[in-house]
């Protein structure tokens, strides 16, 4: 890991002067996954008196077969919400957690998202631990980028849109208008549904459009590319409008 990759990371959680956009762009998308909705309570409300929060909304499977995963995920996000509170918040205000369970299932995770946006009027949300599966999904306008650094032990992260047929077939996605982060510590920005070595492996109906890439120091957006296991050939699988952010067309394969 290079040592100004390390910096970036040290300085966002503890430099004290974390601004809203900036955390924006450290959530994660979750394609399939999105859930019982609580209301973290607020220690910080005494400190920040009548300031206005920021209320981010995250999903993890906190219960079925993503459990372990998600709630160790969990304590993660709220670790970084303590960290932020604690040095005075976003541009003066208070970050307010909403956590959902979305049971390790798209349907569910579905209709929860919908809440977090309708009823709780979350201002963002925040990763999504389990994307492995579903149908039906729509993700637009969306700033992404998964950020954690690779390690030495090759930690890292998997990639900013991750549709990976783990669970259930990939199918009937669109993804458009959104933002993808560079990050080498991610091994693509997008991966795309279809995979030979997965128990569903090949995804239909999954549109990409209009994303726009960013290329990040190596070039790529990710360690080896934009994207992988995007079946151009699949029943109803369209490529189009995909750009970088300073010019020129994403071809659909790395």
């Amino acid at each position: 890991m290079a040592d100004h990759e390390k910096d970036r990371s040290e300085e966002f959680w503890y430099r004290g002067q974390v601004t809203r956009r900036r955390l924006i762009g450290y959530g994660a998308a979750g394609a399939g996954a999105l859930g019982a909705t609580m209301l973290v309570p607020a220690p910080w409300q005494a400190a920040f008196g009548q300031a206005k929060p920021y209320k981010i909304g995250t999903m993890q499977p906190l219960s079925g077969a993503g459990a372990a995963g998600g709630k160790t995920a969990l304590v993660g996000i709220q670790m970084a919400v303590d960290r932020i509170n604690k040095s005075g918040g976003v541009n003066g205000r208070p970050i307010e957690l909403v956590v959902a369970d979305d049971e390790s299932k798209p349907d569910v995770g579905r209709r929860k998202t919908e809440k977090l946006v309708v009823e709780d009027k979350v201002d963002v949300h925040l990763g999504g631990f389990l994307s492995n599966g579903g149908h039906n999904i729509r993700i637009r306008h969306n700033y992404i980028l998964c950020e954690p650094p690779a390690n030495q032990v090759g930690e890292g992260c998997t990639g900013d849109l991750n549709l990976l047929p783990d669970f259930a077939v990939i199918a009937d996605v669109i993804a458009e208008d959104n933002f993808l982060g560079a990050n080498t510590g991610s091994s693509y920005c997008i991966y795309g549904g279809d995979s030979s070595t997965k128990p569903y492996p090949h995804a239909n109906h999954v549109v990409i459009r209009n994303n726009t890439f960013e290329r990040g120091t190596n070039g790529k957006c990710g360690m080896y590319g934009p994207v992988t296991g995007f079946n151009s050939g699949g029943t109803g699988n369209v490529w189009t409008g995909n750009k970088w952010q300073n010019g020129g067309s994403v071809a659909p394969e790395n």
